[in-house]
C-alpha cells in the first residue's frame, strides 16, 4: 500500500501545475485500531514530499504558522462562539487556561500521559543508520490506553491532540467513545471558515462508521475538506458507510481512491468484499460505480441492523431464582452430537438458525426425535410445558448522527419477557403482533452499551391458557379433535394445540426477525393507496385511470436544518421511472411547531395524488384475466442538503376489488337470495382455489423457496384464490409478495377459529393492536381481496348447540371492521366479511342463498354420498373436502422404523397420522359405496386418492356450472379444503407435505381451466329410491336407462364462435366392440360464464348382445366429450364413467407410453386401446420430484394425450389406474 500511495501523491504533485506546495495539508481522521496502517500512510506521504525538496522548508514553515494561529481560535470557536460560553461549569477553568496558555496545559497533559504504563511492544531489529526511521506511533491512542477520565480531562485530551503537529503535517484527530464529545462537535463553527483550505489534499477516513456519520450529520462541514481532495484513503471495516460519507460531496478533483480493509467486511462493494487485510486502488470513476452499487447512503439515514447472529438458547433452570442468573451460566457453543437434556439446562447452546424455534433447535441438536415420524409427537410434549430462554449478544457504538433507536420484534411466540442488559423492557402475549421498544440515544438513560445482552424468556402458553380458563371459565372450542379449548384465551396459532389434520406441538421462540432501527427522523408508516377510475364513456368502455395517493407517518426529531421534504417516485417492474416528484413537508401542527420538538409524529395525508392514463400504467389482474402489472413506490425523506434521512419502498398494483352482494335476477334450485362474488377492475370473476394452512408446524423452516413452490403449484393448477384460514398465522410478507406476482387473490381470515372467544377489555385491546399491525402491513398488496373476521365461530352455534351467544361478536362486528375501515384505502376499500361461513338469518350459516357456506355434509355432518355435491352448493362454497392418503413415499417417511406387519390401513401407525374424526367409519362409507375394497395397502391408498379426485372434481364441475352469467351468478366461487399439509399425514390436502400432488390436484386443474366441459349422468330407475342418481342399481331397484347433460365453461373475457362438440361412447366390455360417435355444432360459447350445451339419452350396445339380460346396457358405457375449434384444436375434454365403480369389470386398457425430449423437459405421449380411469404416472426410483403438466388422466381410445414431464431425467415411468392400483412399469 505504501508504495502505491507514494507514487499516487508524486504523480498528482507532478501533474497539477497549480498546486501550491506550501499549503499541503493532510486531514487525518481516525480512531483506534489502525495505528500501524496509519503510519504507513504518513510515511508514504513524507517520501512523496521528499521528491520536492525545494518546497520542504516552505511546507514546514507554513504548517507551523497555521497551527500556531489556529490553536486559540479553535478553543474559542469550540466554547465561545457568539460570545456565549457553551461548556459546563466544571470545565470553565480548564477552558480559560486552554485559551490563554495552551502550551502550558498541553505540556502538563503530555507529561501526565508519559507516566502511564504502556502495553509491551514487540522487539524490533535495529535499523541501519543510513535508513530513514519510521515515524513513531502517536503518543496517546485511545484504543490502546483507555483511562477513566473526567469530562473535563477527556475534552482537554481530545482537543490537545486535535491540534498536534508532526513535522510538516497537520492532523485533525477525532475520537468517539463518548457521546458528550460528539454533541460538542455538533456546535463547532464551519471548518472552512477557520482553515484556509489547501489546493492539494490527501484525506484519510476512519474505519469507524460512527465517527464518520457524526462528523457529517451536524454543522461540522467535512464536505469542505473533501471537495478539495485529490487522493482519498479509506481505512475501514465498513466500506459502505465511510465511503459514502466522505465521497458523496464532490468528485471533480479526485484522482485516486485507496480502500484498505482489516478483517472480514460484510459491507464491502459487490465483488470486493475482502477476507483479510488488503488494499484496493481504484480510479475515481471505478470507485463511483462501486459506491453507486452499494446500499445505505447518507450520514443521518435511518439504519436497520438485523440481530440475526450470536443467538443462543437453553431451557429455563427452575432451580435459579432469577432468570437473569441464567446469563452467568456457561456457553456450550455449537450443539454437540451427544447433547443431553442436562446440557441445555446447565448452559447456553448456539442457535443454528435465526429466526428460531425451540423444537427445531432441539431436533438439530439431536436431543429430541423427529416429531413428524412414528409416534415421536408424544415424546416431545414436555417442551410445551417448559420455559425457554434465548440470548443475543450484539455490539453497539454510540451513533452520534441518530437521535433515536428502536428494538423491533416482528414475531415472538408467544408469552415472553424481554430483557435488555438486565432490565425488563417488554412483556408479550401475542405472537401475531409486532412489538417495539423505543430508545432515546440522546438520553442519559440510554440502555445501549458497547456490548449488549438481549434476553428472551419464553413461558408456557399451555400453562397460561389453563390459568386464563380457570379465571374466565371453560368454553366450547370445536370438536374434541381440535385440541384443548383453553386455546381461545391465548393469541397464539390455534393449530398448535392440535387440529384434525395436525399434531399437538406447542412451539415457542423468536420466529420472525428482531431488528435494531436507528434514526433521527424516519418514515414510520407508509401507505400507498391505489385505485382505478373507469371511464363512463360508452364509446370507450375500456378507458381507465389508475390513481395513486400516498399517506405516511413520520416519526422522530424535526428541525428546519434537518428535514426538507419528500421525494416520491414510481418505477415499473423493469426499473423505468414512471413518475417522480419532490414535495415539501408541512412541519407544523395546529398550535405547535414540529421543528421545535424532540419527539413527535407527523401524519401526512395525500402527499401525492397522481392520476395516470392507461398508456403509462397497466392494471393488476388475477391470473387468467390479465397481466399482473406491479410498481415500486419509493419514498425518500430528504434532509436540507438533499441527504437521505430514510427511504421506504412498497410494491403496489392498480386494481379495484369489490365483494358484490346484490339480489339475483332469477331463482335457482335454492331460491333467489343474493350474490356473493368478487369483482376486480369491473369484471366479475369465478373464484376457484384452495384453503391454506401453515405449511409447517415449525414456521421457521418455511423458506421463501417453499412458499414460492407451493403458490406456483396453486397457480399452475388454474387456481386464482387462496384463503388463509383463521386457525393458523398471518403469513410473512413474502407470501403476499408472491401472490402479487402470480396473480393469486387472497382471502385473509383474522386468526380466530372454531371457538367461543372472550371479549374482556384486555383481550379486545390486544386483538385491536394485532389487527392494526397486520392490516397496516398487508393492505397495500393488490392480491388482498378480503378480510374475514373468523373461521366457523358463528357456525358452531348452530352446529354444536349449547352455545347461547358469542361474546366475541363485538370483535367480528365492531373491532375488526373498524380497523379495516380506518387503515385501508377509503377510495377503494378492501371488503370485510364478518365470518366464514356467514349468512342467512340469526345463526343460520348454512343458507345457500346468501353469504358463503362450508359444505361438510359429505365428509361428516349428514354423511351423504359425494354425488350430492351438485345439490349442496351455495352462493360461495369456501370450504368442502374429502381426505385421502398421501403418496406412498410420504407414508414411508412417517413409517420409518415400523415393521412390515404395520403396513395396513387400520394399524396404529396409520392412526397416528390420520387425525380426522371418525375417519375409519367415514372412509368406509364412501369407499364401500363406490369402490371395491382391498386388504392390499397400496391398493387402498390409491383408492382413497381416486375417491378424493372423483368427488372434488365433480363438486368443482357442478358448482362452476352455476356460474351462469349476469343476474344468474348462483355459485361464484369454490375453495377446496385444503391445499397443503403442515406435516406428513392423511388429510384433505390435495398436495401432501412434501409437495407431491395427489390425483385430485390434476382433476381440479382441468375443471378450472379457461375452457372446460362437464358431463352429468342421471340413471333412470324403475321406482323411487334413496340411492345416488348416478348409480346403476341391480337389486330391488333396477336401472332402465340414463340421460346425459353436457355443459361448457368459458372463463375468458372473449366469446368463442363456431365450435364443435364431439361425443364418443365406448363399451367397457372387451367382448363388445361397440362404440359410437356424434357431433353437435356449438355456434357460441359466451364469455365468462357456463353454458348448457346438450341433453340427450345415453346410448349403449344393443341389449341382445348383453349377457345376462339386463334392463339397460348403458351401465357399461364410457362417455367422452371434446370441444373442438374450427382449426381442430381441442379446447377441453371430459370423460364420464358409469357408477358405482365397484360393479365395473375394468379390462386391461393396453396403456402405451412414449417419451421424447422437448427443450428442457420430456414429452410423454399416452394412448390406450380401451378406456382407462385415473391413469396416474410416477417416476421410478429416487431423485427430484417430477413436475407433470397433467396427470390422473381419463383416456379413451383414439384420443392420445401428450403431457410435459420436468425432472424425469431418463427414469422409467410407472403407472397405476382404477382396476390396477399397484403401480407398475409401462
Amino acid at each position: 500500500m505504501r508504495s502505491n500511495i507514494e507514487q499516487a501523491v508524486a504523480d498528482v504533485l507532478a501533474s497539477k501545475q497549480e498546486v501550491i506546495v506550501t499549503n499541503v495539508l493532510t486531514a487525518y481522521v481516525r480512531v483506534a485500531g489502525f495505528k500501524h496502517q496509519s503510519m504507513d500512510v504518513l510515511t508514504a506521504f513524507e517520501r512523496a514530499m521528499d521528491k520536492h525538496p525545494d518546497a520542504k522548508d516552505q511546507v514546514q514553515s507554513a504548517s507551523a504558522k497555521l497551527v500556531a494561529g489556529l490553536r486559540q481560535d479553535y478553543w474559542k470557536s469550540m466554547f465561545n462562539w457568539s460570545g456565549k460560553p457553551h461548556c459546563c461549569p466544571c470545565c470553565e477553568e480548564l477552558v480559560t487556561q486552554l485559551i490563554e496558555d495552551p502550551d502550558k496545559v498541553e505540556e502538563s497533559l503530555r507529561l501526565a500521559h508519559e507516566t502511564q504504563e504502556a502495553p509491551p511492544k514487540k522487539s524490533k531489529k535495529r535499523r541501519p543508520k543510513n535508513k530513514r526511521p519510521h515515524r513513531k506511533p502517536i503518543a496517546f491512542d485511545p484504543g490502546c490506553y483507555f483511562l477513566p477520565l473526567s469530562v473535563a480531562s477527556f475534552i482537554s485530551l481530545v482537543l490537545h491532540y486535535f491540534c498536534w503537529t508532526v513535522s510538516q503535517l497537520y492532523y485533525l484527530y477525532f475520537m468517539s467513545f463518548q457521546f458528550l464529545f460528539i454533541k460538542g462537535l455538533a456546535h463547532m463553527a464551519d471548518l472552512h471558515s477557520l482553515i484556509p483550505m489547501p489546493s492539494f489534499l490527501v484525506f484519510l477516513v476512519s474505519h469507524d462508521v460512527h465517527v464518520s456519520h457524526c462528523l457529517c450529520s451536524y454543522r461540522f462541514r467535512i464536505e469542505n475538506i473533501v471537495q478539495y481532495a485529490h487522493i482519498i484513503i479509506i481505512a475501514c471495516s465498513n466500506f459502505l458507510s465511510c465511503s459514502r460519507c466522505f465521497y458523496k460531496y464532490s468528485t471533480e478533483n479526485i484522482d485516486y481512491v485507496f480502500l484498505t480493509f482489516s478483517g472480514v467486511s460484510p459491507y464491502g462493494p459487490p465483488g470486493h468484499r475482502p477476507r483479510d487485510h488488503r488494499t484496493h486502488q481504484y480510479p475515481c470513476s471505478t470507485f463511483t460505480s462501486l459506491i453507486d452499487s452499494s446500499t445505505p447512503t447518507d450520514m443521518t439515514q435511518a439504519r436497520i441492523i438485523q440481530l440475526n447472529e450470536a443467538w443462543s438458547w437453553k431451557q429455563r433452570n427452575i432451580k435459579l431464582s432469577s432468570v437473569l442468573d441464567e446469563l452467568q451460566l456457561l456457553d456450550h457453543g455449537p450443539a454437540s452430537p451427544v447433547a443431553s437434556l442436562a446440557v441445555i439446562q446447565d448452559g447456553w447452546t448456539n442457535a443454528q438458525a435465526f429466526p428460531s424455534e425451540v423444537h427445531v433447535e432441539l431436533l438439530k441438536a439431536g436431543i429430541i426425535p423427529d416429531p413428524y415420524v412414528a409416534f415421536n409427537e408424544h415424546k416431545v410434549q414436555w417442551i410445551g410445558d417448559a420455559e425457554w430462554l434465548y440470548r443475543c449478544l450484539f455490539p453497539f457504538k454510540s451513533v452520534g448522527e441518530h437521535d433515536h433507536a428502536e428494538l423491533q420484534f416482528e414475531g415472538l411466540d408467544t408469552i415472553c419477557d424481554v430483557y435488555l442488559n438486565g432490565k425488563q423492557i417488554l412483556s408479550t402475549d401475542n405472537m401475531f403482533r409486532t412489538y417495539t421498544y423505543p430508545i432515546s440515544l440522546r438520553s442519559l438513560d440510554n440502555p445501549l452499551k458497547e456490548t449488549n445482552t438481549l434476553l428472551l424468556h419464553f413461558k408456557s402458553a399451555k400453562v397460561l391458557a389453563k390459568l386464563e380458563e380457570a379465571k374466565y371459565g371453560r368454553v366450547r372450542a370445536g370438536s374434541t379433535n381440535l385440541g384443548d379449548p383453553s386455546r381461545v384465551y391465548v393469541r397464539k396459532a390455534q393449530y398448535d394445540w392440535r387440529w384434525d389434520w395436525g399434531p399437538e406441538l406447542l412451539t415457542c421462540g423468536p420466529y420472525r426477525p428482531v431488528t435494531l432501527r436507528m434514526y433521527t427522523t424516519r418514515i414510520k408508516y407508509l401507505n400507498p393507496r391505489t385505485s382505478v377510475s373507469f371511464s363512463s364513456n360508452e364509446s370507450s368502455p375500456t378507458t381507465y385511470f389508475p390513481i395513486l395517493k400516498l399517506d405516511l407517518t413520520l416519526d422522530g426529531s424535526f428541525s428546519q436544518e434537518l428535514v426538507k421534504g419528500l421525494r416520491v417516485l414510481m418505477r415499473d417492474s423493469k426499473g423505468v421511472v414512471v413518475r417522480e416528484e419532490e414535495i415539501p413537508l408541512p412541519l407544523k401542527k395546529e398550535g405547535s411547531d414540529l421543528m421545535d420538538q424532540e419527539n413527535s409524529e407527523l401524519e401526512v395525508k395525500e402527499a401525492v395524488e397522481w392520476k395516470f392514463d392507461n398508456a403509462k400504467v397497466g392494471l393488476w389482474w388475477p391470473v387468467g384475466y390479465g397481466e399482473q402489472n406491479l410498481y415500486d413506490v419509493e419514498v425518500t425523506l430528504l434532509g436540507v442538503n438533499d441527504t437521505t434521512l430514510d427511504k421506504q419502498t412498497k410494491r403496489v398494483g392498480f386494481r379495484g376489488v369489490q365483494l358484490i352482494q346484490e339480489p339475483l335476477a332469477e331463482a335457482d334450485q335454492y331460491g333467489t337470495g343474493t350474490t356473493f362474488l368478487f369483482e376486480v377492475n369491473g369484471v366479475r370473476i369465478f373464484a376457484g382455489g384452495s384453503n391454506w394452512i401453515p405449511a409447517d408446524n415449525f414456521l421457521t423452516t418455511i423458506t421463501e423457496e417453499r412458499y414460492r413452490s407451493w403458490l406456483i403449484l396453486l397457480r399452475d393448477g388454474n387456481q386464482n384464490m387462496v384463503r388463509l384460514w383463521g386457525g393458523g398465522v398471518y403469513e410473512p410478507d413474502v407470501f403476499y409478495d408472491i401472490c402479487d406476482e402470480l396473480g393469486i387473490l387472497v382471502w385473509q381470515d383474522f386468526q380466530f377459529a372454531c371457538g367461543v372467544y372472550p371479549a374482556h377489555s384486555g383481550f379486545l385491546e390486544n386483538v385491536k393492536k394485532e389487527a392494526e399491525d397486520n392490516v397496516r402491513r398487508l393492505s397495500h398488496h393488490p392480491s388482498l381481496a378480503l378480510f374475514c373476521g373468523n373461521n366457523e365461530d358463528y357456525q358452531q352455534v348452530l352446529q354444536w348447540g349449547g352455545i347461547i351467544d358469542l361474546p366475541a361478536r363485538i370483535i367480528y362486528e365492531s373491532v375488526l371492521p373498524g380497523v379495516v375501515s380506518a387503515l385501508t384505502n377509503p377510495d377503494a376499500p378492501i371488503p370485510y366479511h364478518r365470518g366464514s361461513p356467514y349468512g342467512g338469518k340469526e345463526w343460520d350459516t348454512s343458507d345457500p342463498t346468501v353469504g358463503d357456506v362450508h359444505q361438510w355434509n359429505i365428509w361428516g355432518g349428514k354423511e351423504l354420498p359425494w354425488q350430492e355435491y351438485d345439490r349442496m352448493g351455495g352462493r360461495f362454497v369456501s370450504e368442502f373436502g374429502i381426505p385421502s392418503f398421501p403418496s406412498l413415499r410420504t407414508v414411508a417417511h412417517w413409517m420409518a422404523g415400523a415393521s412390515e406387519k404395520e403396513w395396513y390401513a387400520q394399524s396404529t401407525w396409520m392412526a397416528q397420522h390420520t387425525r380426522a374424526g371418525s375417519f375409519e367409519r367415514r372412509f368406509a362409507i364412501l369407499l364401500n359405496e363406490g369402490f371395491r375394497v382391498s386388504p392390499d395397502f397400496e391398493t387402498h391408498v390409491f383408492t382413497t386418492q381416486v375417491l378424493q379426485s372423483e368427488a372434488l372434481s365433480y363438486a368443482y364441475s357442478s358448482w362452476r356450472r352455476q356460474w351462469r352469467g349476469p343476474g344468474k351468478e348462483y355459485t361464484s366461487g369454490v375453495l377446496v379444503w385444503q391445499l397443503n399439509d403442515c406435516w406428513p399425514v392423511t388429510s384433505w390436502a390435495i398436495i401432501d407435505y412434501f409437495m407431491r400432488p395427489k390425483p385430485a390436484y390434476y382433476t381440479i386443474k382441468r375443471e378450472l381451466a379457461p375452457f372446460s366441459i362437464g358431463i352429468s349422468r342421471t340413471v333412470i330407475k324403475d321406482r323411487e329410491n334413496d340411492r345416488p342418481r348416478q348409480y346403476y342399481e341391480f337389486g330391488a331397484t333396477q336401472s332402465l336407462g340414463a340421460t346425459l347433460a353436457i355443459w361448457a365453461t368459458n372463463s375468458t373475457l372473449a366469446p368463442l364462435h363456431t365450435l364443435t362438440l364431439e361425443l364418443t361412447f365406448n363399451a367397457l366390455d372387451p367382448a363388445s366392440p361397440w362404440s359410437q360417435t356424434s357431433t353437435e355444432a356449438i355456434p357460441l360459447l359466451p364469455a365468462n360464464q357456463a353454458t348448457e350445451l346438450l341433453s340427450l339419452p345415453c346410448p349403449g350396445p344393443p341389449l341382445a348382445t348383453v349377457e345376462p339380460p339386463l334392463w339397460t346396457s348403458t351401465y357399461n358405457v364410457v362417455v367422452s366429450a371434446r370441444l373442438i375449434t374450427e382449426s381442430g384444436e381441442v379446447l377441453a375434454r371430459a370423460v364420464d364413467w358409469p357408477q358405482p365403480f365397484r360393479y365395473l369389470e375394468v379390462p386391461d386398457p393396453g396403456v402405451k407410453v412414449q417419451v421424447g425430449v422437448g427443450g428442457d423437459a420430456e414429452m410423454v405421449q399416452v394412448q390406450v386401446e380401451r378406456s382407462v380411469k385415473c391413469l396416474f404416472l410416477s417416476a421410478d426410483g429416487e431423485g427430484e420430484e417430477v413436475v407433470w403438466s397433467d396427470n390422473a388422466l381419463d383416456v379413451v381410445p383414439d384420443d392420445p394425450r401428450v403431457i410435459v414431464a420436468r425432472g424425469l431425467g431418463g427414469r422409467r415411468i410407472k403407472a397405476a389406474w382404477l382396476g390396477k392400483e399397484k403401480a407398475s412399469f409401462v
